[in-house]
């Protein structure tokens, strides 16, 4: 299936595109007497903290240095008599102890973003290292994850008999926790989210880090306040997994994250890369949770040397790197586009414009529920649903009013304005509400959103698409007093159908699973006008989760997203039409005075009654065929003809002399040109005229009159071309199960296509196989030149960043790093080699 399909596969395999990663690291050296460690505290940024750090010896805590932290979260301090062991960092609240408030909804309270809100005395947030091995260790962050790990390490350590087990307890702590979020907890920094400079001076991992910690004030309502939620995380994984016993699930923590990125206002101080990052991060937490059970994995070379972490990621993903290199972008991952064009088999244009018509059908029926104000009665109301000036039909609306709420089914069949066009038929689609009919026509004074449940379905016999239960949500304008029809169609601004427990079939593909629809009203004048006469609302974006079965009957578990950013001014509809044949009909096009022209064309009386003139042509594979010709009657008082001709003749001349004088080629091109401008390359392959008038005797014996004044015609649609300046952005997410990718294993992935740009973009995909986490990022990628850049970055923070890609030359350049740390150099030789070269003096290549 082709993007043109709306299939996911060309938005992932096709533009497989996304940015670079970065992280932590530390360095070792011999033992000194003293230490100094810094850093910052942040759930939000914690100010006035007491800072405690305590080591672990003979199985208790000892203090070994104390401090508080300053306005900005930031904290210094020494440690004394410090022995090497595995060190605490604690922070407690004072008396002032105050935490910015990092939720972009606020805090409660009228605590605004970015404003101090008092912690309680309960608030406890430590981090724990494995050890100080370094005078000075800077940018070790006290947050809400390392006190995952703390905990999860403290229960560890209190069944160790010796240091290397020490060490061991808190390196798979901390693996375990960077597992969970993908990003290194113990070495990236904590920083300000509220900061007017975040968004552009936090990296990618720091931005993560500091949205995960802003999801978790999710948690927080008037019983429960941060110290209580700090605490319950870092208690989730204690005994080594979280699951739905625990104060925070991970499928509620997956869902924290979600809703945070969703915001707006989030979105609008985080990367797309950092998005894409905490998409495929939930996706991670949902592909590996088991009967709402998940455990982290841990990272067995989470301890390691930095060259040692390096060549690991080389080990890794050596395969999967050089196949990228010296083939293309697309071509290694082809297996990724095949199993999300397999999901999307079922979400073609026909799903698209199914949705459309429910969207449509939910518009009429919130009109009457609004504004009708006989409904509250109960009964049966008929209900014209029309697309701009077209009737699609007239559906039956049966109101339900009691004190248990309104309910409405709405049921009957529609079909689409053009010739050929199918019939839908509405199965019972229910709208219900809990509310009164009296409550709805009071709030429609000062609402503009309504959000009823709905049920029911609707199908043309090919496309059917099922709802158990879910909602639909309008959204207007402006508050509505009294909309109706017209008016009500120009305030609505959206329909959204989500929380549906739906089936959807076409294509002989059906899913059945949890989805979402959002449909806006798009920009006319972008818009071919008779696709979006019979498709009013345009797809915005869609969402589902749950069970594929293909055309050829396999089974895929799967969850797929698109967001059609552009979709209100590019003409979707279009860009989906699979039906390049349009058949028109137009009837009394032709005017009294060109019917008289055509007629004196032929001699044909003025006075006759009983006439016909037909012409037309029809263009076939082996050439185009024409037709022409007339016949008129006269007939006595008496019934007896006393005059009379007739003539056809099958020549383009004959067809011409018609033409002349009216043209229905001419016409049937104005009608490309109104309602077909956005598809170029569209003609008329056929136009036939129809005129006529006189009286036949049929069966029965009875004189029966007829009167013809007809334009047939069909038109062959052209593909709808993308351009440079006018193509379909989309925002893709997919979370699957691969097993044919060249280089990997069968591998859990998750990925985020950003189609920005005509002929590229940005993606980033989540691959995970038993306790392998990578992430792969793909950025300025042009697929015409073959050229880009290509990220590979593991949780702990190595990553290998190729800058200059160029598969015509099968070359690249760049390095491997531990955080911030370069420790190998990548270059290609003229052999043709790509050289991995560390700083220890050892190389290897990617072959």
């Amino acid at each position: 299936m082709e993007f043109k399909k709306l299939a996911l596969a060309v938005a992932i395999s096709s533009a497989l595109l996304t940015a670079c990663g970065g992280g932590g690291g530390s360095s070792t050296s011999s033992t000194p007497t003293t230490y100094s460690v810094s850093g910052t505290a942040a759930k939000g940024i914690i100010q006035h903290g007491i800072v405690t750090a305590k080591e672990y010896v003979n199985k208790n805590w000892a203090t070994v240095g104390s401090t508080t932290t300053d306005d900005q979260g930031n904290y210094s301090l020494t440690l004394t008599n410090y022995s090497g062991g595995p060190l605490k960092i604690e922070i407690t609240a004072g008396t002032n102890t105050t935490m910015k408030c990092d939720n972009v909804a606020g805090c409660g309270n009228s605590s605004t973003f970015g404003t101090p809100i008092a912690l309680t005395s309960d608030f406890t947030m430590a981090a724990i290292l494995p050890s100080v091995s370094t005078p000075t260790l800077t940018n070790v962050p006290v947050t809400p994850y390392t006190n995952m790990a703390a905990h999860k390490a403290e229960t560890a350590l209190a069944t160790t008999a010796s240091a290397t087990e020490q060490t061991t307890a808190v390196n798979n702590a901390l693996s375990q926790v960077t597992s969970l979020v993908g990003f290194n907890v113990a070495t990236t920094p904590a920083v300000d989210i509220t900061a007017d400079n975040f968004s552009s001076t936090a990296t990618a991992d720091e931005q993560r880090a500091a949205a995960m910690s802003a999801a978790l004030m999710k948690f927080t309502n008037d019983s429960t306040n941060v110290a209580t939620v700090v605490t319950q995380l870092g208690t989730a994984l204690e005994d080594g997994k979280m699951d739905s016993t625990d104060a925070i699930s991970p499928t509620q923590l997956q869902q924290a994250w979600s809703d945070t990125i969703a915001d707006p206002a989030m979105q609008t101080r985080l990367s797309s890369e950092t998005q894409a990052a905490i998409t495929n991060q939930a996706s991670y937490i949902e592909q590996n949770t088991t009967d709402g059970s998940l455990t982290p994995s841990v990272n067995a070379n989470y301890g390691d040397t930095d060259v040692a972490k390096a060549k690991t990621l080389i080990t890794d993903t050596r395969s999967l790197v050089y196949d990228i290199v010296n083939t293309d972008f697309k071509t290694p991952l082809d297996a990724l586009g095949t199993n999300a064009d397999q999901a999307v088999q079922v979400f073609d244009k026909d799903s698209a414009a199914m949705a459309s018509l429910l969207g449509l059908a939910v518009d009429q029926m919130f009109a009457q529920l609004i504004n009708n104000q006989q409904v509250h009665l109960g009964g049966t109301f008929p209900v014209e649903i029309k697309s701009g000036s077209d009737t699609l039909g007239t559906l039956t609306l049966t109101t339900t009013n009691t004190s248990a709420g309104l309910s409405a089914v709405l049921s009957g069949s529609l079909k689409g304005t053009e010739a050929n066009a199918r019939t839908i038929t509405v199965n019972n689609l229910t709208l219900s509400t809990d509310l009164s009919f009296d409550e709805i026509n009071y709030a429609k004074t000062d609402k503009t959103q309504y959000t009823v449940n709905i049920s029911g379905g609707i199908s043309d016999g090919f496309t059917s698409m099922s709802v158990n239960n879910g909602q639909a949500q309008a959204t207007f304008a402006t508050a509505l007093t009294s909309a109706t029809g017209d008016n009500l169609g120009n305030a609505l601004t959206a329909i959204e159908l989500k929380n549906l427990d739906l089936s959807l079939q076409a294509n002989g593909a059906t899913f059945a699973g949890n989805a979402k629809f959002k449909l806006v009203k798009p920009d006319a004048s972008k818009m071919s006008k008779a696709l979006y006469d019979s498709f009013p609302l345009t797809l915005r974006s869609v969402a589902l989760s749950g069970d594929f079965t293909t055309s050829d009957s396999q089974d895929i578990k799967a969850s797929v997203g698109l967001d059609l950013t552009n979709s209100e001014t590019f003409d979707l509809m279009a860009y989906l039409n699979s039906e390049n044949t349009v058949w028109v009909h137009k009837s009394n096009v032709i005017d009294a005075t060109t019917i008289a022209q055509l007629k004196a064309l032929k001699a044909i009386p003025s006075t006759t009654q009983n006439w016909n003139i037909n012409y037309g042509y029809s263009q076939w594979t082996y050439g185009t065929s024409y037709t022409a010709g007339y016949g008129y009657s006269d007939y006595d008082a008496n019934g007896s003809w006393i005059d009379g001709n007739s003539q056809y003749s099958n020549t383009l001349e004959s067809y011409n002399t018609y033409a002349a004088v009216y043209n229905p080629a001419t016409v049937l091109n104005d009608i490309i040109a109104t309602d077909y401008a956005s598809i170029s390359g569209s003609t008329v392959t056929s136009a036939y005229v129809a005129l006529g008038n006189g009286t036949y005797t049929d069966f029965n014996n009875q004189v029966v009159s007829y009167s013809n004044n007809d334009l047939f015609g069909e038109i062959q649609l052209g593909d709808y071309k993308e351009s440079a300046d006018q193509f379909l952005k989309v925002t893709a997410n997919a979370a699957f199960e691969l097993t044919n990718v060249t280089g990997l294993p069968h591998a859990k992935v998750s990925a985020v296509v950003n189609r920005d740009a005509f002929k590229g973009g940005s993606a980033s995909l989540l691959v995970n196989w038993d306790t392998k986490q990578y992430t792969i990022n793909l950025d300025n990628v042009d697929l015409g030149a073959q050229t880009g850049s290509l990220t590979v970055t593991a949780p702990s923070g190595t990553s290998l960043v190729l800058k200059d890609v160029a598969v015509a030359d099968h070359s690249a350049t760049g390095a491997l790093y531990v955080g911030t740390k370069k420790v190998a150099d990548v270059a290609t030789l003229n052999n043709g080699a790509v050289k991995v070269s560390y700083i220890d003096g050892t190389f290897e290549t990617l072959q």
